[in-house]
C-alpha cells in the first residue's frame, strides 16, 4: 500500500533540487519540477513574482513543496535583491500549504547560526550575521508564522570538507 502523493519541487536543476528530484521519481510520487528557465521536462515560473506563484501552486495543487529554490549571495547590503525569493516565496507556500492542507519542506542552511559559527547544532543560537543568513532565518520565521505543516532543514554546504572557499562552515 504505497501512498503516492504529487510533490512540486522548486530549483529542481539545481544541485539539491535535482537530486530531490530523482529521488523522489525513483520513490515513485508525482513530481512537478520548476525551474526559472525552460529546459525537458520542467514547469518553468517566475519564483519572483507572487502572482506567478499563487498560480502554479493552484494548478499543480501538491500535496507536498520541497522548496530548494534560493538566491545564494554572501555580498553585503544586498537583502533586498535575496527578499523576493528567499523570504517572501517560502511565505508564500507556507500560507498556501496552510489554506490547502500540503505540507512544506524548506532547505535553509546553517549559517542562520551565523557564518563563523564551527559546530552548530541544536542548541545553537540563531545569530545570522550575513543578508544571506537573514534571508534564510526570516523565510524560516515567516513559515513557522504561516501555521502550516512544516520542516525547514538547515543544511551545511552542499560540497562537503573541499568545498568552495566561500562556504566556511565546511572546514
Amino acid at each position: 500500500d504505497r501512498v503516492v502523493v504529487k510533490v512540486l519541487v522548486t530549483g529542481a536543476r539545481g544541485f539539491l533540487g535535482s537530486a530531490a528530484c530523482s529521488k523522489l521519481i525513483g520513490a515513485g510520487h508525482d513530481v512537478v519540477g520548476v525551474s526559472r528557465t525552460a529546459h525537458d521536462g520542467m514547469t518553468t515560473a517566475n519564483l519572483e513574482n507572487s502572482g506567478s506563484v499563487i498560480s502554479l501552486l493552484n494548478t499543480v495543487r501538491p500535496d507536498v513543496i520541497v522548496n530548494c529554490a534560493a538566491r545564494v549571495d554572501f555580498g553585503i547590503d544586498i537583502l533586498p535583491s535575496l527578499f523576493p525569493v528567499n523570504v517572501l516565496l517560502p511565505a508564500l507556500m507556507g500560507q498556501w500549504c496552510r489554506a490547502n492542507g500540503g505540507y512544506l519542506v524548506q532547505a535553509s542552511t546553517i549559517v542562520v547560526h551565523g557564518a563563523q559559527v564551527r559546530e552548530p547544532g541544536s542548541q545553537t543560537p540563531d545569530q545570522p550575521d550575513t543578508d544571506y543568513g537573514r534571508s534564510k532565518w526570516l523565510a524560516e520565521r515567516n513559515i513557522d508564522q504561516s501555521g502550516c505543516r512544516a520542516v525547514s532543514l538547515r543544511l551545511g554546504g552542499l560540497f562537503g570538507r573541499s568545498g568552495p572557499e566561500h562556504l566556511g562552515l565546511n572546514r
